[in-house]
């Protein structure tokens, strides 16, 4: 099936139940749910879906925090980090 056809049923589904979750989808259409986001993601910036939310806690452990700098990216204050130290020779 083509992105366009997958989004059209996305859409058709959408307007028969009012709300269909990623998991209904991936098993209704038979791709992936990496598949089924970017098709969503493509009716959003056209203006022909709703914006996909997060509903309820976030899952136990799930990163509320953006993740620490990669070494020798800038900081947050715009100073690079040090590189690291070379184990020593024995």
């Amino acid at each position: 099936m083509i992105p366009l056809e997958r989004q059209q049923r996305i859409l058709q589904l959408l307007a028969e139940r009012g709300v269909v979750s990623i998991v209904e989808l991936t098993d209704w259409l038979q791709v992936s749910h990496m598949t089924i986001r970017r098709d969503i993601q493509k009716l959003e910036e056209q203006g022909r879906a709703p914006p996909v939310s997060v509903r309820g806690p976030l899952p136990h452990g799930f990163p509320t925090a953006p993740p620490p700098p990669p070494d020798g990216a800038a900081s947050p204050s715009g100073s690079r980090a040090s590189p690291p130290t070379p184990p020593s020779a024995a």
